[in-house]
């Protein structure tokens, strides 16, 4: 069975969770977070301004061959916090 991860970033300031997207594994949201987490500049958005206020979770798996969602007792996962994931610069 197929299953790709459902992934939500959840904003503490808001108290509620953005739009869920899936991903081929959770490394790859992983790593999506931590880039627009560490976003500069005019691509500078609210995650970059404000690390401290979202997490990443993986909230379900998404079966692939017969278009269910599973939920496991461990859903939502927290996965990375924004704070955590700043690039500190050298």
């Amino acid at each position: 069975m197929p299953t790709k991860p459902v992934m939500a970033v959840f904003d503490s300031a808001v108290g509620a969770f953005m739009s869920p997207f899936v991903v081929p594994a959770v490394g790859a949201a992983m790593r999506g977070f931590a880039d627009e987490v560490n976003k500069s500049g005019p691509d500078a958005g609210p995650v970059s301004q404000h690390p401290e206020d979202f997490e990443l979770h993986e909230l379900a798996l998404f079966d692939e061959e017969n278009g269910r969602f599973l939920q496991a007792e461990n859903h939502p996962r927290l996965v990375s916090r924004g704070k955590d994931a700043v690039r500190r610069s050298e």
